[in-house]
């Protein structure tokens, strides 16, 4: 039950305009990430990162992976597995926006992405971490 209710779940992390810096009011909330990621085994963190569509797409995907390096950055300070955290930046693809200007601060995120590895439940019964 506890994998299927971390499987697939999904919290953003967001941006001022033109910033990779993680805000201190999601620290707790990456730490615990970090702690989780480190003592359940099998459990993997994705970071997702984005960029509103304003600006050049080499820029906007620049922008998103330096995001996604600092969300893990925060992750990686708080005692998460380099091996367990995985980034990738998306640029301004996947916008939430819709084009919208009054949006963009929907697209200035990173998606921190819980999931499992494809082991058997039964293989990790108790944690070995």
């Amino acid at each position: 039950a506890f994998r299927k209710l971390l499987t697939g779940l999904s919290v953003a992390v967001h941006f001022d305009v033109d910033s990779a810096t993680t805000a201190g009011q999601y620290r707790q909330a990456l730490e615990a990430v970090a702690k989780a990621s480190h003592s359940i085994d099998g459990l993997t963190v994705k970071l997702v990162g984005h960029a509103d569509p304003r600006g050049s797409d080499s820029y906007n995907q620049n922008l998103s992976e330096a995001r996604a390096s600092s969300v893990g950055q925060v992750l990686q300070e708080a005692g998460a597995s380099s091996m367990t955290v995985h980034m990738v930046g998306r640029g301004e693809n996947d916008t939430l926006s819709d084009g919208q200007e009054g949006y963009y601060a929907l697209d200035r995120r990173v998606d921190v992405q819980l999931s499992f590895d494809e082991r058997k439940a039964s293989e990790d019964l108790y944690s070995k971490r």
